[in-house]
């Protein structure tokens, strides 16, 4: 096994900064949405808060998958 180096180490990390800002920013926009048009329109304002919901989980889990993933890839390249 290899080790990660500084720079590797740098570089994925920004990547997945930049992606966790992307899907953060996405679902709280949705989220701030569903809770403007909560006021005048309960279920359509609850289900648009709840989709900005499950953007902001399954982007979270796929990016844990990810970076598990990468990991082992990495751990075991010759």
């Amino acid at each position: 096994m290899e080790r990660v180096s500084l720079t590797e180490a740098l570089e994925y990390g920004l990547s997945m900064v930049a992606y966790f800002a992307i899907i953060g920013s996405l679902s709280v926009l949705i989220m701030f949405q569903g809770l403007s048009i909560l006021e005048e329109q309960q279920l359509i304002g609850s289900v648009i808060f709840g989709f900005g919901l499950v953007i902001s989980v399954s982007g979270s889990y796929g990016a844990i998958y990810k970076m598990i993933a990468d990991g082992v890839r990495r751990g075991i390249k010759v």
